[in-house]
C-alpha cells in the first residue's frame, strides 16, 4: 500500500460514525488536505549554475528543443519551468489568474524570449507570472518540474546570489548544479554547495564542457589525463564543503552542447555536425540513466516521509483512544494540552519578531540608502565616481547580506513549525523565486587634451629612471594634443541613484513578499494548532460508546504496526558510478600521417607567433617586459605555446602568488580570462588590485582563453564584448587590445584587425572574408568563415 491508499484506510473508521467523525474533525481535515497536497505533487529539480556555464544548453539537450537562450537577463520575477507535455507546448500564466497557450511553431525561443528576457520585457511590464514549456521529449519523467535559474556569481553584487539561493533552494526537491572544467570556479562552487547543504536538498554536480579539454600544449598529459584532474580537482571541493554525506553527491562529466546538437538532429531528422561518435563522448545518456536513479530514489524518499506523517497521525489518535478505552488518565495526555499552548505562544512570538525584525531592516535600509543618495549627489565627481559606485554596491551587499540572514533564520524557524503540524517541509513551499542582477556601465565622452606620452630613444629612458629617483613624474614624458576621454559624471550620478533606487525597492519587496508568505503560513499553523487542542478538549470530555470506540480502535491499530514496520525500514541506495573513462582511445597513424600533424602544429605556432610580433610591432612594445598572469596551469601553458613567446614571464594566481609593485620598467601583461564567466573573472582581476600595478606606459592584453567555449554556447559577441570594457571596469588607463587565443590563429588575426582598423561597413564585409580565404586558407574552413561573420564581425570595437 502508498501513502494514498493509507489515508484512504485511516479515513474509514474516522467517518463511519457521525460522533466519531465530529469529534475528529481535525484528523480527517489533515487527511484531506494531503490528499489534496499529494494529488497534484510534482518532484521540482531545479538547475542552477554560473553565468556562461552552459545552463542553458542543458535544459535544452533535455527539452530536445533549442528554446533557452544563454544571452537572456531573466526579468523580474519571470520562472521558466519545463515539464512533460504530450504536445509542443508554451503556458504563459499571468499575476492576474489569466494564461496565453502557444503551440507548434509558435513554441519558439523569440516567443520565450519576448516574456522573460528583461530587455524584451523591463521590469515585467507583461505581467507575467510564470511560463512551463512542455514537450514529449523532456526526459525526467512525467511528475518532474525542471527549474531554471538565474545565471549566478554577477560582479559586485554577490549578496544577490546568497539571496537568490537562500529563496530557491528550499523551494526544490533536488538541485543540477553546473560548472565548468575551469579552476576559476572552484571557491565558488565550494559555496554553492555549502547553501545548498544548509537546507538539506540532495544535488548533482556537472562540470560542463567536456568538449573543450584538450591534452597539455606539449603532450605531457593526454585529453583523458587531464579530464580525470578536472573530476579529481571537483571532488576535492565536494570534500571541503558542508554537506554531510559526501558520497551521495555524483560528479558527472559532460559536453550539453554536442548532446544538444545531437538530439536537435535526430528530433528534426537531419544532418548533424556532431557525430555519433561525439554524442557518445558527451556523456549525456550517462547523466540522464543517473539523474533518473536518483530521481527515483527521491521519490522513495518523499513516500517514506509521507507515511511517517500517518504513522504519526494514527498513533496520536489511537493512543487517545486506548487511554479512553482503559479508563486511565495518562501523564503524556494531560500534558499534551500545555504542549498545544506551548507551540501556539512560540508561533505568536515568531509572527511579532519577524515583522518586527522586517520593519527594522526597511526602516534601516530607507536611512542608509537617503544618507548615501544624498552624499552621491553632493560629492561625486569624475576621480571619485567609481569609489562611489564601489562604496554603493557595498551598502547594498551589506543589506543583502542582512535580507539573506533573515530568510535562513525564517526558514528555519518555518520548518520547526511545520513539524508542529506534521507537515513536510518541501509542502510549504510551492514555487520558487526569480532574482535577477543589475550592473552599472559608466558612460564617456571624447575631447581634445593634453595627452602625456614616453620620449623615445636612450636619452628618454635615462629621463625616466632620473624623474623616478627625483619623483618628478614629468621627467622622460612629452605632452602632445590628443583624444582624452572624460567620464559623463552626470550620467554616472543619474546610474547610480538609479541602481540604489531599484535595490531598494527590490529590498523592500523581498522583506515584504517574505515576511508575507512567513505570516500566513504561521496563522494557518495556529488556525490548524487551536482546532487541534479544541478538539482534544472536546474528545476528553465528550462521552463516547465503548463499543464503538473499541470497534474504531480495532480498525486504526492494524494500520499503525503495518506502518511502523514500513517506516522502520531504510532505502537502499544505489551504487554511485564513476562519470569518466578510464582508457583514452587510442589511434594507430603512420609515419607520414605523425610527420603531416607535428609540421601543422608547428605552422599554427609559427602563425600565431608571426601575428603576435607584428603586434608588438604595431604596438611599439619591444622594449616591454612580458608578464602573464593566470589562474589554470593549463591555459597558461597553451597560451605560450601558441605565442611562442620564449622570455615569457609566468604569474601562476591560483598559487596565491600575485604582481607586486614594480621598479620603474615598462612592461606588457597578458591576463588570461574566462569571457563566458565574465563576472567571476571580474572579481579575481579586482582581488588582485591590478590596477594599482599597472601604470600609463604599460600595455595590457586581455586573453579570452577560452573561444572555443565562446562559440559551442553561441554568446561569442557577447564574450567578446565583455572582454572589451575590461580596461574601463578595471579602472586602468594604459593601452590595451584583447587577444583570442586559440588553435586557429584566424579568429585572432581578424579580431584583432576589427581592434585596429575602422569598422568593416556591411557592404565590404563579404571582400573582407574573400580577403581571409586568400590570405590564410589553411586556417579557413568554412566554419570559421561563418563564426568570423556571424559573430566576430558584429563586435563593435
Amino acid at each position: 500500500m502508498n501513502s494514498s491508499e493509507y489515508l484512504n484506510e485511516y479515513e474509514k473508521p474516522l467517518s463511519y460514525d457521525a460522533q466519531l467523525s465530529k469529534l475528529y474533525a481535525d484528523k480527517l481535515g489533515w487527511i484531506r488536505a494531503r490528499k489534496e497536497d499529494w494529488r497534484e505533487d510534482v518532484i521540482r529539480v531545479g538547475v542552477i549554475g554560473d553565468t556562461s556555464s552552459g545552463k542553458s544548453t542543458l535544459i535544452n539537450a533535455i527539452l530536445g528543443m533549442d528554446i533557452l537562450s544563454s544571452a537572456v537577463v531573466p526579468s523580474s520575477g519571470v520562472l521558466v519551468s519545463c515539464a512533460y507535455g504530450t504536445e509542443k507546448k508554451m503556458i504563459i500564466y499571468f499575476k492576474d489568474g489569466g494564461s496565453k497557450i502557444l503551440k507548434g511553431e509558435d513554441v519558439s525561443q523569440k516567443n520565450l524570449v519576448q516574456y522573460s528576457d528583461e530587455r524584451h520585457n523591463p521590469e515585467n511590464q507583461y505581467n507575467v507570472a510564470s511560463i512551463e514549456l512542455q514537450t514529449p521529449e523532456f526526459e525526467l519523467g512525467k511528475d518532474v518540474l525542471l527549474i531554471d535559474s538565474p545565471g549566478l556569481n554577477a560582479y559586485g553584487l554577490e549578496a544577490h546570489e546568497k539571496i537568490t539561493l537562500g529563496m530557491m533552494v528550499p523551494t526544490l526537491d533536488y538541485c543540477i548544479y553546473i560548472t565548468t572544467t575551469k579552476t576559476t570556479s572552484d571557491s565558488h562552487a565550494r559555496e554553492v554547495l555549502d547553501t545548498v547543504a544548509r537546507y538539506g536538498c540532495g544535488i548533482m554536480m556537472i562540470q560542463n564542457k567536456l568538449d573543450a579539454v584538450r591534452e597539455t600544449p606539449g603532450g605531457e598529459k593526454t585529453r583523458q589525463q587531464v579530464i580525470k584532474e578536472h573530476y579529481a580537482r571537483l571532488k576535492k571541493v565536494v570534500d571541503a564543503s558542508l554537506i554531510p554525506d559526501k558520497e551521495r553527491i555524483d560528479i558527472i562529466q559532460i559536453s550539453a552542447i554536442n548532446a544538444l546538437r545531437w538530439r536537435l538532429a535526430l528530433n528534426e531528422d537531419r544532418f548533424c555536425e556532431s557525430s555519433s561518435e561525439d554524442y557518445k563522448e558527451s556523456q549525456f545518456d550517462l547523466f540522464l540513466k543517473m539523474i533518473k536513479e536518483r530521481l527515483e530514489e527521491l521519490r522513495l524518499s518523499i513516500e517514506r516521509v509521507r507515511l511517517e506523517n500517518i504513522y504519526d497521525s494514527i498513533r496520536d489518535v489511537t493512543s487517545e483512544a486506548a487511554v479512553k478505552l482503559d479508563a486511565i488518565k495518562l501523564p503524556e495526555l494531560s500534558l499534551k494540552k500545555s504542549n498545544y499552548d506551548k507551540k501556539i505562544s512560540e508561533i505568536e512570538e515568531f509572527i511579532d519578531s519577524n515583522t518586527f525584525e522586517k520593519k527594522s531592516l526597511v526602516d534601516r535600509l530607507n536611512d542608509s540608502f537617503d544618507e548615501l543618495r544624498n552624499a552621491v549627489n553632493e560629492e561625486i565627481i569624475e576621480s571619485n565616481a567609481k569609489a562611489c559606485l564601489r562604496r554603493t554596491k557595498r551598502v547594498i551587499n551589506g543589506f543583502g547580506g542582512d535580507i539573506f540572514a533573515y530568510i535562513n533564520y525564517s526558514n528555519i524557524r518555518m520548518h520547526w513549525f511545520s513539524s508542529y503540524v506534521n507537515v513536510q517541509n518541501r509542502d510549504l513551499y510551492k514555487k520558487p523565486v526569480v532574482f535577477e542582477n543589475q550592473d552599472v556601465t559608466f558612460s564617456f565622452y571624447e575631447e581634445e587634451g593634453q595627452v602625456r606620452q614616453k620620449q623615445t630613444g636612450m636619452g628618454g629612458f635615462i629621463n625616466r629612471v632620473s624623474g623616478f629617483f627625483s619623483k618628478d613624474k614629468s621627467k622622460g614624458y612629452d605632452y602632445v594634443t590628443g583624444t582624452v576621454k572624460h567620464l559623463d559624471v552626470e550620467a554616472a550620478k543619474r546610474d547610480i541613484i538609479e541602481l540604489l533606487n531599484k535595490e531598494g525597492e527590490r529590498y523592500k519587496k523581498i522583506l515584504d513578499d517574505r515576511n508575507k508568505d512567513y505570516v500566513s503560513a504561521c496563522e494557518g499553523f495556529l488556525k490548524i494548532l487551536r482546532s487541534e487542542k479544541e478538539k482534544f478538549l472536546e474528545r476528553q470530555t465528550a462521552e463516547i460508546e465503548q463499543k464503538k470506540l473499541q470497534d474504531f480502535y480495532n480498525k486504526l491499530y492494524p494500520i499503525e504496526r503495518e506502518l511502523e514496520q514500513l517506516v522502520g525500514t531504510t532505502i537502499v541506495w544505489k551504487a554511485k558510478k564513476q562519470a569518466f573513462k578510464q582508457d583514452a582511445k587510442k589511434i594507430e597513424i603512420d609515419d607520414i600521417s605523425l610527420d603531416i600533424l607535428e609540421l601543422s602544429s608547428k605552422l599554427k605556432k609559427i602563425q600565431n607567433s608571426q601575428v603576435m610580433k607584428s603586434l608588438i610591432e604595431h604596438e611599439k612594445l619591444e622594449d616591454h617586459i612580458p608578464i602573464l598572469l593566470g589562474w589554470d596551469e593549463y591555459c597558461e601553458n597553451h597560451f605560450a605555446w601558441n605565442t611562442g613567446i620564449t622570455d615569457l614571464n609566468i604569474i601562476h594566481l591560483s598559487e596565491e602568488e600575485a604582481p607586486k609593485e614594480r621598479d620603474d620598467f615598462d612592461t606588457c601583461f597578458f591576463v588570461l580570462v574566462n569571457a563566458s564567466q565574465i563576472g567571476m573573472e571580474k572579481k579575481k582581476i579586482r582581488a588582485i588590485k591590478l590596477s594599482e600595478i599597472v601604470k600609463p606606459n604599460d600595455y595590457v592584453v586581455w586573453v579570452v582563453q577560452d573561444f572555443e567555449e565562446l562559440f559551442n554556447s553561441d554568446s561569442t559577441d557577447e564574450g567578446l564584448r565583455n572582454m572589451l570594457w575590461l580596461n574601463e571596469f578595471s579602472e586602468i588607463s594604459s593601452r590595451s587590445i584583447v587577444w583570442i587565443n586559440h588553435d586557429n590563429p584566424i579568429f585572432n588575426i581578424s579580431f584583432l584587425e576589427q581592434q585596429f582598423s575602422p569598422k568593416i561597413e556591411i557592404a565590404k564585409q563579404q571582400e573582407y572574408l574573400d580577403y581571409l580565404r586568400n590570405n590564410y586558407s589553411t586556417y579557413c574552413d568554412e566554419f570559421s568563415i561563418r563564426l568570423i561573420a556571424k559573430s566576430i564581425m558584429k563586435v563593435r570595437v
